[in-house]
Protein backbone atom coordinates (compact mmCIF):
# COMPACT_ATOMS: atom_id res chain seq x y z
CA UNK A 1 0.00 0.00 0.00
CA UNK A 2 1.64 3.51 -0.84
CA UNK A 3 2.65 5.65 2.11
CA UNK A 4 0.68 8.66 0.30
CA UNK A 5 -2.68 7.09 -0.03
CA UNK A 6 -2.08 6.24 3.57
CA UNK A 7 -1.69 9.71 4.87
CA UNK A 8 -4.74 10.90 2.01
CA UNK A 9 -7.42 8.35 2.76
CA UNK A 10 -8.27 8.57 6.64
CA UNK A 11 -10.36 4.89 5.76
CA UNK A 12 -7.45 3.40 4.30
CA UNK A 13 -5.56 3.95 7.55
CA UNK A 14 -7.48 2.90 9.77
CA UNK A 15 -7.67 6.35 11.28
CA UNK A 16 -11.03 7.19 12.74
CA UNK A 17 -13.06 9.68 11.43
CA UNK A 18 -12.86 12.27 14.48
CA UNK A 19 -8.49 12.30 14.21
CA UNK A 20 -8.75 12.68 10.22
CA UNK A 21 -9.22 16.27 10.54
CA UNK A 22 -6.37 16.49 12.86
CA UNK A 23 -4.26 14.54 10.59
CA UNK A 24 -4.59 17.05 8.09
CA UNK A 25 -3.50 20.11 9.99
CA UNK A 26 -0.59 18.18 11.81
CA UNK A 27 2.52 19.74 11.22
CA UNK A 28 5.36 18.71 9.73
CA UNK A 29 7.26 16.68 12.90
CA UNK A 30 3.98 15.25 13.65
CA UNK A 31 2.86 14.16 9.92
CA UNK A 32 6.69 12.54 9.56
CA UNK A 33 5.97 10.70 13.08
CA UNK A 34 2.46 9.27 11.84
CA UNK A 35 4.26 8.18 8.90
CA UNK A 36 6.79 6.51 10.35
CA UNK A 37 4.79 4.67 12.75
CA UNK A 38 2.41 3.59 9.91
CA UNK A 39 5.93 2.05 7.85
CA UNK A 40 6.55 0.53 10.81
CA UNK A 41 3.40 -0.79 11.72
CA UNK A 42 3.09 -1.98 7.99
CA UNK A 43 6.15 -3.70 8.01
CA UNK A 44 5.69 -5.48 11.00
CA UNK A 45 2.12 -6.34 9.58
CA UNK A 46 3.91 -7.83 6.61
CA UNK A 47 6.76 -9.84 8.65
CA UNK A 48 3.68 -11.31 11.14
CA UNK A 49 1.72 -11.90 7.87
CA UNK A 50 5.12 -14.40 6.73
CA UNK A 51 5.21 -15.76 10.24
CA UNK A 52 1.93 -16.96 10.26
CA UNK A 53 2.22 -18.40 6.47
CA UNK A 54 5.83 -19.80 7.61
CA UNK A 55 4.04 -21.40 11.14
CA UNK A 56 1.05 -22.83 8.94
CA UNK A 57 3.64 -24.52 6.35
CA UNK A 58 5.15 -25.92 9.95
CA UNK A 59 2.01 -27.00 11.36
CA UNK A 60 1.09 -28.85 7.28
CA UNK A 61 4.68 -30.54 7.78
CA UNK A 62 4.06 -32.12 10.98
CA UNK A 63 0.00 -33.06 10.84
CA UNK A 64 1.70 -34.88 7.00
CA UNK A 65 4.60 -36.57 8.88
CA UNK A 66 1.77 -38.21 11.70
CA UNK A 67 -0.19 -39.38 8.72
CA UNK A 68 2.78 -41.12 6.95
CA UNK A 69 3.67 -42.57 10.17
CA UNK A 70 0.48 -43.80 10.24
CA UNK A 71 0.14 -45.28 7.20
CA UNK A 72 3.57 -47.31 7.58
CA UNK A 73 2.71 -48.76 10.70
CA UNK A 74 -0.84 -49.89 9.17
CA UNK A 75 0.46 -50.98 6.11
CA UNK A 76 2.67 -52.96 7.89
CA UNK A 77 -0.04 -54.47 10.15
CA UNK A 78 -2.05 -54.93 6.85
CA UNK A 79 1.17 -56.84 5.14
CA UNK A 80 1.63 -58.94 8.78
CA UNK A 81 -2.27 -60.16 8.48
CA UNK A 82 -1.71 -60.83 4.93
CA UNK A 83 0.90 -62.88 5.08
CA UNK A 84 -0.56 -64.62 8.32
CA UNK A 85 -4.13 -65.18 5.93
CA UNK A 86 -1.54 -66.27 3.18
CA UNK A 87 0.23 -68.84 5.89
CA UNK A 88 -2.98 -69.95 7.29
CA UNK A 89 -4.34 -71.13 3.27
CA UNK A 90 -1.06 -72.76 2.78
CA UNK A 91 -1.40 -74.83 5.92
CA UNK A 92 -5.09 -75.51 5.22
CA UNK A 93 -3.92 -76.55 1.40
CA UNK A 94 -1.02 -78.98 2.53
CA UNK A 95 -3.35 -80.26 5.63
CA UNK A 96 -5.55 -81.20 3.16
CA UNK A 97 -2.95 -83.10 0.99
CA UNK A 98 -2.10 -84.96 4.28
CA UNK A 99 -5.24 -85.86 5.06
CA UNK A 100 -5.96 -87.38 2.10
CA UNK A 101 -2.56 -89.02 1.84
CA UNK A 102 -3.32 -90.34 5.25
CA UNK A 103 -6.78 -91.93 4.21
CA UNK A 104 -5.17 -93.70 2.23
CA UNK A 105 -2.54 -95.01 4.12
CA UNK A 106 -5.74 -95.82 6.91
CA UNK A 107 -6.88 -98.04 4.12
CA UNK A 108 -4.08 -99.77 3.24
CA UNK A 109 -3.68 -100.14 7.17
CA UNK A 110 -6.61 -101.23 7.65
CA UNK A 111 -6.66 -104.37 4.51
CA UNK A 112 -3.36 -105.40 6.03
CA UNK A 113 -4.44 -105.55 9.64
CA UNK A 114 -7.90 -107.84 8.46
CA UNK A 115 -5.56 -109.71 6.16
CA UNK A 116 -3.28 -110.25 9.59
CA UNK A 117 -6.40 -110.92 11.70
CA UNK A 118 -7.64 -113.96 9.28
CA UNK A 119 -4.00 -115.11 9.68
CA UNK A 120 -3.63 -114.90 13.36
CA UNK A 121 -7.07 -116.73 13.72
CA UNK A 122 -6.25 -119.51 11.19
CA UNK A 123 -2.46 -119.83 13.21
CA UNK A 124 -4.64 -120.10 16.64
CA UNK A 125 -7.05 -122.91 15.04
CA UNK A 126 -3.81 -125.03 13.67
CA UNK A 127 -2.52 -124.58 16.97
CA UNK A 128 -5.23 -125.86 18.68
CA UNK A 129 -5.85 -128.94 16.64
CA UNK A 130 -1.56 -129.70 17.62
CA UNK A 131 -2.27 -128.50 21.06
CA UNK A 132 -5.00 -131.79 21.16
CA UNK A 133 -2.08 -134.45 20.61
CA UNK A 134 0.13 -133.14 23.69
CA UNK A 135 -1.85 -134.87 26.21
CA UNK A 136 -0.39 -135.51 29.83
CA UNK A 137 0.07 -138.66 29.44
CA UNK A 138 2.46 -137.89 26.20
CA UNK A 139 4.13 -135.23 28.68
CA UNK A 140 4.58 -137.62 31.13
CA UNK A 141 6.09 -140.30 28.71
CA UNK A 142 8.35 -137.29 27.57
CA UNK A 143 9.26 -136.50 31.62
CA UNK A 144 10.21 -140.29 32.64
CA UNK A 145 12.34 -140.57 29.30
CA UNK A 146 14.57 -137.40 29.99
CA UNK A 147 14.88 -138.62 33.34
CA UNK A 148 17.01 -141.99 32.97
CA UNK A 149 18.20 -140.48 28.76
CA UNK A 150 19.51 -137.52 27.21
CA UNK A 151 18.79 -137.16 23.81
CA UNK A 152 20.65 -134.09 22.02
CA UNK A 153 17.65 -133.13 19.50
CA UNK A 154 15.13 -133.95 21.85
CA UNK A 155 16.54 -131.97 24.64
CA UNK A 156 17.28 -129.12 22.39
CA UNK A 157 13.63 -128.92 20.78
CA UNK A 158 12.50 -129.16 24.33
CA UNK A 159 14.54 -126.34 25.38
CA UNK A 160 13.39 -124.29 22.72
CA UNK A 161 9.87 -124.85 23.33
CA UNK A 162 10.07 -124.23 27.12
CA UNK A 163 12.11 -121.14 26.05
CA UNK A 164 9.16 -119.54 23.77
CA UNK A 165 6.91 -120.07 26.83
CA UNK A 166 9.12 -118.50 29.27
CA UNK A 167 9.86 -115.70 26.57
CA UNK A 168 13.75 -115.81 27.23
CA UNK A 169 16.59 -116.85 24.66
CA UNK A 170 18.08 -119.01 27.19
CA UNK A 171 17.00 -122.22 28.55
CA UNK A 172 18.31 -125.49 30.13
CA UNK A 173 17.29 -129.08 30.86
CA UNK A 174 16.60 -127.90 34.34
CA UNK A 175 14.28 -125.51 33.02
CA UNK A 176 12.64 -128.16 30.40
CA UNK A 177 12.41 -130.76 33.85
CA UNK A 178 10.24 -128.23 35.90
CA UNK A 179 7.76 -127.47 32.93
CA UNK A 180 7.63 -131.58 32.64
CA UNK A 181 7.30 -132.26 35.74
CA UNK A 182 4.30 -130.96 36.02
CA UNK A 183 2.37 -132.21 32.94
CA UNK A 184 -1.03 -130.11 33.19
CA UNK A 185 1.26 -127.31 33.82
CA UNK A 186 2.71 -127.64 31.12
CA UNK A 187 -0.36 -128.24 28.85
CA UNK A 188 -1.87 -124.84 30.71
CA UNK A 189 1.07 -122.82 29.64
CA UNK A 190 0.46 -123.97 26.38
CA UNK A 191 -3.20 -123.06 26.06
CA UNK A 192 -2.54 -120.01 27.57
CA UNK A 193 0.07 -118.10 25.84
CA UNK A 194 0.85 -114.74 24.55
CA UNK A 195 2.50 -114.87 21.70
CA UNK A 196 1.81 -110.46 20.94
CA UNK A 197 4.78 -110.60 24.05
CA UNK A 198 7.37 -112.91 22.39
CA UNK A 199 10.34 -110.87 21.49
CA UNK A 200 11.84 -111.18 18.00
CA UNK A 201 15.48 -111.92 19.36
CA UNK A 202 13.59 -115.12 21.71
CA UNK A 203 11.54 -115.97 18.46
CA UNK A 204 14.93 -115.80 16.11
CA UNK A 205 17.28 -117.75 17.90
CA UNK A 206 14.60 -120.48 19.06
CA UNK A 207 13.34 -120.01 15.29
CA UNK A 208 17.05 -121.46 13.86
CA UNK A 209 17.03 -124.19 16.53
CA UNK A 210 13.70 -125.77 15.29
CA UNK A 211 14.66 -125.43 11.76
CA UNK A 212 18.10 -127.23 12.69
CA UNK A 213 16.69 -130.84 14.13
CA UNK A 214 13.11 -130.65 12.66
CA UNK A 215 13.89 -132.95 10.02
CA UNK A 216 14.40 -135.34 12.54
CA UNK A 217 10.84 -135.32 13.72
CA UNK A 218 9.32 -135.23 10.14
CA UNK A 219 11.59 -137.20 7.60
CA UNK A 220 10.92 -140.48 7.72
CA UNK A 221 14.40 -141.35 6.11
CA UNK A 222 16.43 -139.53 8.86
CA UNK A 223 18.18 -141.83 11.13
CA UNK A 224 16.63 -140.77 14.30
CA UNK A 225 13.19 -140.73 13.09
CA UNK A 226 12.23 -143.48 14.95
CA UNK A 227 12.73 -142.32 18.04
CA UNK A 228 12.08 -138.37 17.83
CA UNK A 229 8.83 -139.17 15.70
CA UNK A 230 7.42 -140.39 18.75
CA UNK A 231 7.54 -136.53 20.11
CA UNK A 232 6.59 -134.62 16.84
CA UNK A 233 4.00 -133.19 18.33
CA UNK A 234 5.96 -131.10 20.24
CA UNK A 235 8.07 -129.71 17.48
CA UNK A 236 4.93 -128.81 15.09
CA UNK A 237 3.55 -127.18 18.40
CA UNK A 238 7.02 -124.82 18.55
CA UNK A 239 6.83 -124.62 14.64
CA UNK A 240 3.13 -123.64 14.66
CA UNK A 241 3.63 -121.06 18.24
CA UNK A 242 6.81 -119.38 16.10
CA UNK A 243 4.39 -118.67 13.41
CA UNK A 244 1.67 -117.45 15.37
CA UNK A 245 4.01 -115.03 17.01
CA UNK A 246 5.13 -113.54 13.79
CA UNK A 247 1.94 -112.81 12.72
CA UNK A 248 0.63 -111.90 16.03
CA UNK A 249 3.56 -109.20 15.84
CA UNK A 250 2.59 -108.30 12.45
CA UNK A 251 -1.15 -108.00 13.40
CA UNK A 252 0.18 -105.72 16.63
CA UNK A 253 2.10 -103.34 14.32
CA UNK A 254 -0.65 -103.13 11.84
CA UNK A 255 -3.24 -101.86 15.24
CA UNK A 256 -0.22 -99.56 15.99
CA UNK A 257 0.11 -98.43 13.20
CA UNK A 258 -3.55 -97.72 12.63
CA UNK A 259 -3.92 -96.13 15.73
CA UNK A 260 -1.47 -93.79 15.20
CA UNK A 261 -2.54 -92.86 11.96
CA UNK A 262 -5.98 -92.25 13.04
CA UNK A 263 -4.91 -90.10 16.11
CA UNK A 264 -2.42 -87.83 13.59
CA UNK A 265 -5.91 -87.85 11.33
CA UNK A 266 -7.80 -86.53 13.95
CA UNK A 267 -4.97 -84.18 14.67
CA UNK A 268 -4.93 -83.12 11.78
CA UNK A 269 -8.55 -82.46 11.23
CA UNK A 270 -8.99 -80.86 14.20
CA UNK A 271 -6.24 -78.04 12.89
CA UNK A 272 -7.65 -77.78 9.76
CA UNK A 273 -10.99 -76.74 11.41
CA UNK A 274 -8.97 -74.27 13.57
CA UNK A 275 -7.37 -72.83 10.53
CA UNK A 276 -10.64 -72.21 8.68
CA UNK A 277 -12.23 -71.23 11.19
CA UNK A 278 -9.43 -68.09 11.99
CA UNK A 279 -9.60 -67.71 7.98
CA UNK A 280 -13.11 -67.29 7.98
CA UNK A 281 -12.87 -65.04 10.76
CA UNK A 282 -10.43 -62.77 8.99
CA UNK A 283 -12.86 -62.48 5.91
CA UNK A 284 -15.82 -62.04 7.98
CA UNK A 285 -14.75 -58.90 10.37
CA UNK A 286 -13.39 -56.89 7.50
CA UNK A 287 -10.35 -55.86 9.97
CA UNK A 288 -8.11 -55.78 7.03
CA UNK A 289 -10.59 -53.91 4.60
CA UNK A 290 -10.93 -51.62 7.53
CA UNK A 291 -6.93 -50.69 7.92
CA UNK A 292 -7.20 -50.80 4.13
CA UNK A 293 -9.75 -48.08 3.88
CA UNK A 294 -7.82 -46.01 6.47
CA UNK A 295 -4.69 -46.25 4.27
CA UNK A 296 -6.83 -44.53 1.45
CA UNK A 297 -8.51 -41.95 3.47
CA UNK A 298 -5.21 -41.00 4.83
CA UNK A 299 -3.48 -40.67 1.65
CA UNK A 300 -6.26 -38.27 0.37
CA UNK A 301 -5.35 -36.20 3.43
CA UNK A 302 -1.88 -36.17 2.91
CA UNK A 303 -2.63 -34.75 -0.89
CA UNK A 304 -5.01 -32.28 0.34
CA UNK A 305 -1.92 -31.33 2.63
CA UNK A 306 0.39 -31.10 -0.14
CA UNK A 307 -1.95 -28.93 -2.08
CA UNK A 308 -2.37 -26.69 1.47
CA UNK A 309 1.02 -26.64 1.52
CA UNK A 310 1.74 -25.24 -2.12
CA UNK A 311 -1.03 -22.65 -1.42
CA UNK A 312 0.81 -21.48 1.44
CA UNK A 313 4.18 -21.71 -0.16
CA UNK A 314 2.58 -19.02 -2.76
CA UNK A 315 0.55 -16.60 -0.65
CA UNK A 316 4.56 -16.85 1.44
CA UNK A 317 5.97 -15.77 -1.99
CA UNK A 318 3.60 -13.12 -2.40
CA UNK A 319 4.08 -11.66 1.15
CA UNK A 320 7.95 -11.60 0.47
CA UNK A 321 7.73 -10.07 -2.62
CA UNK A 322 5.01 -7.17 -0.48
CA UNK A 323 8.20 -6.83 1.85
CA UNK A 324 10.91 -6.39 -0.72
CA UNK A 325 12.16 -2.71 -0.69
CA UNK A 326 9.14 -1.93 1.33
CA UNK A 327 11.58 1.23 3.03
CA UNK A 328 12.66 2.15 -0.11
CA UNK A 329 8.79 2.65 -1.24
CA UNK A 330 8.20 4.05 1.65
CA UNK A 331 10.91 6.74 1.85
CA UNK A 332 10.07 7.45 -1.84
CA UNK A 333 6.44 8.33 -1.05
CA UNK A 334 7.21 10.14 1.84
CA UNK A 335 9.52 12.36 -0.51
CA UNK A 336 6.74 12.96 -3.05
CA UNK A 337 4.19 14.14 -0.23
CA UNK A 338 6.40 16.58 1.35
CA UNK A 339 7.67 17.66 -1.78
CA UNK A 340 3.27 17.74 -2.61
CA UNK A 341 2.69 19.53 0.90
CA UNK A 342 5.60 22.03 0.16
CA UNK A 343 4.37 23.02 -3.00
CA UNK A 344 0.23 23.57 -1.68
CA UNK A 345 1.69 25.62 0.78
CA UNK A 346 3.90 27.89 -1.72
CA UNK A 347 0.84 27.69 -3.43
CA UNK A 348 -1.44 28.67 -0.77
CA UNK A 349 1.27 31.74 0.01
CA UNK A 350 0.86 33.40 -3.05
CA UNK A 351 -2.72 33.17 -3.51
CA UNK A 352 -2.66 35.36 -0.43
CA UNK A 353 -0.41 37.62 -1.43
CA UNK A 354 -2.78 38.68 -4.54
Amino acid sequence: MRLHELVNSAEEVNVKPQHEQKLRQANKQQLLAFLKKTGIDGKEQQTNATYKVTKDREDIEEMTDKLSRKINEKQIKVNKLEEMRKNIERDIQGLDTAIQANKEKIKKREEQLGQADLSCKKQRDELKKIQKRITPKLCKQLFSYLEKNTHDKVCRMMEALVGMLRNTENCNSKDVELYLSKQEGLVYKMEKTQPEYVRDSVIEKHFNTIKGIQKSFIDSTDPEFSFCSNYAAFIAWASQYIVLCKDTQFQTKCKNGLSALRRDQESKKFRRDNNQTILDNFNKDGYISFLEREIVDERSKIEQNKQLYADLTNTAVEEQQLYVGYEKLFFQNLEQFVIKKKLAGNMQKQMEKK
